[in-house]
This record gives C-alpha cells, sequence and structure tokens, in this order.
C-alpha cells in the first residue's frame, strides 16, 4: 500500500469535513494531522463553524489573558478533581 504525502492526508481531512487550519502553517506537520485524523487534536467541523464579521476585535493582549484564565480555572477544576 502506498504511503500518503503530508498533502494528501491534509486533503482528506478536508475532504471529511474538517475544519483545519492553513496548510502552511507551523502547525501543519505529519503527525499533528494523523492526531486529527484520529480525534486526539481536536479541530471543529466545517457546519460547527460560523464565522462572523468583527468590526472592532480586541486586542490580543486581553484574548491571552482571558484564555489564560480560562485554562488556570479548568486546572484548578482538575486538581480539586483528582483531590
Amino acid at each position: 500500500m502506498a504511503k500518503l504525502s503530508k498533502e494528501e492526508k491534509y486533503e482528506a481531512n478536508v475532504r471529511n469535513g474538517l475544519y483545519m487550519w492553513q496548510y502552511n502553517s507551523s502547525i501543519n506537520t505529519v503527525k499533528s494531522i494523523q492526531e486529527v485524523k484520529e480525534g486526539k487534536m481536536y479541530v471543529p467541523k466545517y457546519e460547527e463553524v460560523k464565522l462572523r464579521p468583527c468590526p472592532n476585535p480586541p486586542l490580543k493582549c486581553f484574548v491571552i489573558n482571558e484564555v489564560l484564565i480560562e485554562l488556570d480555572k479548568k486546572e484548578k477544576w482538575r486538581i480539586e478533581l483528582l483531590n
């Protein structure tokens, strides 16, 4: 059986309805594409994505802080669950 190239694996995920990142993105490796296919790495499906205009986007530092706060909450919840 012939081995699939990185581009062929990427295109297969897109054809299967997965909303993949840009092909030339640094996250785009054979390993990450395979993990998406196996369900180990989450990407949304096209039908789940609803792009909307954002006329006044927030500052990058604000978004980063909000993400870090939510990740911290999740980690605290996980630690409490283990205790």
